[in-house]
């Protein structure tokens, strides 16, 4: 239970900075070009945290692999672990690209 308040906390402490930049993007579009700055504005803010969180998932991996050598299950979770830590990375910096891409090319 302790480890569930701890992981609740540091989600909380997380999104403050977030919420407070959502506080700035408060005016009503009103153009298609408002309404995708606001979503380009909200996608920024969000990419950070999520290839944090992917890299955190990586290096947990990592050390789930390093610290359980004896055990293969242990080593087989790491293993798996890390690929889909290294997936995500590639993946959320591949829809950054796009919609980098997308917002120059349209907007």
């Amino acid at each position: 239970m302790n480890y569930i308040k701890k992981i609740f906390y540091l989600v909380f402490m997380l999104s403050i900075p977030v919420s407070v930049s959502f506080a700035g993007i408060g005016n009503k579009p009103k153009t298609l070009k408002d309404i995708a700055d606001t979503i380009i504005q909200i996608v920024n803010l969000l990419i950070p945290i999520l290839i944090s969180i992917a890299l955190i998932a990586f290096f947990w991996g990592i050390t789930k692999t390093i610290f359980n050598s004896d055990s293969e299950e242990a080593r087989t979770t790491g293993k798996k672990i890390m690929i889909y830590g290294l997936l995500s990375i590639f993946v959320i910096t591949s829809l950054w690209g796009i919609l980098s891409l997308a917002q120059n090319t349209f907007f």
